[in-house]
């Protein structure tokens, strides 16, 4: 058993690079042109880990907060699937739909195994900040609110631009996941979970990589 079983987890430090200036300076605008759903900002290259105490197990905190991310992701799948013109979207809806069912599917194996219960806990701000190793900056109420399937819906639903909103919120959404992922292989307790996330980072890196090409077209259209 290793250190961050039980009581620890993490701070990150030194690597975490926000987004640009103009970026986050849209984040979060709802149907304005020019301004779409982008990110806080991706972490570049392996999170350095630092313990902080929490009494909330590292793995139960990424379990509940991947399963409800995973939910967002494979709900705007299926709300734009029939929609999209653009091949390389296409490939992505179709390897969420195919993949995310199977994934929660193992993580909820995983919770039941590991903590006695299949159904993950409504995630908190504790959770995420656990999950995410310390990096506050992307775990306010604007991001944990993409862990709430009718939230992503209601909002996509709401935009004058799906495509761009469509493409945006799943941006957020894997670029979180992919954090955790990147966190998780350094300091989960149990190997099946690293595993896991070796996965999950391996799938969704072009993927994340592709997302930001198209939203970088659209929103030039402006």
């Amino acid at each position: 058993m290793n250190t961050y079983s039980r009581r620890s987890i993490i701070a990150l430090s030194g690597i975490a690079a926000l987004a640009a200036a103009s970026t986050s300076a849209t984040s979060f605008r709802i149907g304005a042109p020019g301004r779409p759903l982008l990110s806080c900002g991706a972490v570049v290259g392996t999170p350095e880990i630092i313990e902080v105490e929490s009494d909330i197990p590292f793995d139960r905190a990424f379990i509940d907060t991947t399963i409800p991310y995973h939910q967002s992701a494979l709900k705007l799948a299926e709300l734009n699937k029939d929609d999209l013109e653009d091949e390389r979207l296409t490939e992505i809806v179709d390897a969420i739909l195919e993949s995310h069912p199977k994934d929660i599917e193992d993580l909820k194996a995983f919770r039941e195994e590991w903590f006695e219960s299949a159904e993950p806990d409504k995630a908190t701000h504790e959770m995420m900040l656990l999950s995410m190793g310390g990096l506050e900056s992307c775990t306010d109420q604007s991001h944990i609110d993409f862990m709430d399937v009718e939230w992503v819906e209601e909002t996509w639903k709401k935009n004058d631009d799906p495509l761009l909103a469509f493409v945006s919120m799943l941006v957020l959404v894997m670029e979180m996941e992919h954090h955790q992922h990147m966190v998780s292989v350094q300091v989960a307790e149990h190997d099946e979970l690293k595993e896991f996330s070796q996965r999950m980072i391996d799938a969704s890196e072009p993927h994340i990589k592709t997302l930001k090409e198209v939203r970088g077209e659209l929103i030039n259209r402006y």
